[in-house]
């Protein structure tokens, strides 16, 4: 069932879709939701930075998630070889100073989160990205790691986790 088929059986009457509410949802969850693993990444206060420097932040924030990208795929191609270029986009859900990434199994986020953390790590030692270094400075960032259900509505991604 698509997402719109669902919006439109709820709007329905009880005489225009006899199933009901409970039966719909019940086949959408079946059908829609599925385990994932969600990894948290937050820029530790951000609103403290300078306004040029929050500008510029988002921008750093995918750049560092394209370098962890490149070397996921280059280094740990065996165990990330189903996460190609497009499948980390679908699963990037961006918050502006972080964002959440979704994941089939917490040691695939975990690895993401050891490699993330490393070009954070060369971006604050000003081995990368030394220019944008100069406007926004060290960047600490906060991460959280769950497991649970979620589904997905056109690009966006919704659930408990």
């Amino acid at each position: 069932m698509e997402i719109y088929d669902f919006e439109k059986a709820l709007s329905m009457t009880k005489d225009e879709n006899p199933e009901g509410v409970k039966a719909i949802l019940e086949k959408v969850f079946s059908e829609h939701y599925t385990t994932k693993s969600v990894l948290g990444i937050d820029l530790y206060r951000y609103s403290k930075y300078s306004k040029s420097a929050q500008t510029i932040i988002p921008y750093l924030i995918h750049l560092i998630y394209g370098d962890t990208v490149c070397d996921l795929n280059k280094h740990e191609a065996t165990f990330f070889g189903e996460y190609d270029r497009a499948k980390f986009k679908e699963s990037f859900v961006d918050t502006g100073d972080g964002g959440f990434i979704l994941f089939d199994t917490p040691f695939h986020a975990l690895f993401f989160a050891v490699y993330f953390a490393f070009n954070v790590l060369r971006y604050n030692t000003k081995k990368l990205r030394s220019e944008i270094y100069k406007i926004v400075g060290p960047i600490s960032l906060r991460y959280a790691l769950t497991q649970d259900d979620t589904f997905q509505s056109d690009s966006n991604w919704y659930g408990p986790a």
